[in-house]
């Protein structure tokens, strides 16, 4: 098997025994590929990001991939015959990689036109330009019910900590998914932080990005996204009760 091929399935292996050292080195071999991969399916779009929100998804790149690693090992142990996994000539963390970042990439393509809609509106009056507002205020209308449970535990793990870390809902979350999010995220108990916690309210998105291993910007363009989602959410209830 080829040489990225080997560091992955060793990064998932050890991933999936709770972490060793063999496997923190083994990423840290991977990273600089799975940067330049990235980097790579920025330039093949054509630049579609922004430069911003290129730059975090590139630094972004190795912790997205890390998060899925787990299926890569499934997808190569399952989908590829023996005899095919034994082409050395192949590299086939490579291919699944430039796929997975891919995917990646395009989500955040649907973000940005999700900002720019949004970003558009406020030009328009049609809701409050978001950067003026606090950052760490609720969602208008915003309250997770029982029936919802099913819903979140298919969201992102990095928008779903988000959320309910900047309004304070945590809580709300079943505590089996909340360990779901931060397990694909790397993260450990407690958590938010303690230091989030007691932030001042005009820090907490500061503090929460460092706790992340993002940038500021990303917080916030995430935060954009999940309004303008609750914000449609919000719409369609309307319009049904007026019908």
């Amino acid at each position: 098997m080829g040489r990225w091929t080997e560091l992955a399935l060793k990064v998932a292996a050890a991933k999936r025994a709770g972490g060793a050292p063999e496997g923190e080195r083994a990423m840290s071999e991977l990273e600089p590929f799975i940067t330049q991969t990235a980097r790579r399916i920025h330039h093949g779009q054509h630049g579609t990001l922004r430069k911003q929100r290129a730059l975090d998804f590139i630094a972004m790149a190795p912790a997205l991939v890390w998060a899925k690693i787990e299926k890569f090992e499934q997808w190569y142990e399952r989908e590829l015959p023996p005899q095919v996994r034994a082409d050395e000539a192949k590299e086939w963390f490579s291919a699944w990689c430039r796929v997975e970042l891919r995917y990646r990439y395009l989500d955040q393509g649907r973000a940005q036109a999700d900002e720019q809609r949004l970003h558009s509106l406020a030009e328009q009056g049609a809701v409050a330009d978001p950067r003026a507002a606090d950052p760490t205020e609720p969602a208008t209308g915003f309250e997770l019910a029982p029936d919802d449970v099913d819903r979140i535990k298919a969201w992102d793990p990095l928008d779903g900590v988000i959320l309910f870390s900047l309004t304070h809902q945590w809580d709300k979350v079943p505590p089996e998914v909340w360990q779901h999010w931060l397990d694909q995220l790397g993260l450990e108990q407690p958590f938010p932080p303690g230091e989030f916690i007691q932030a001042p309210k005009l820090k907490k998105r500061a503090v929460l990005a460092s706790a992340l291993g993002v940038s500021r910007d990303v917080i916030y363009q995430r935060w954009l996204r999940l309004k303008l989602r609750f914000q449609d959410q919000l719409s369609e209830v309307s319009q049904v009760e007026s019908a």
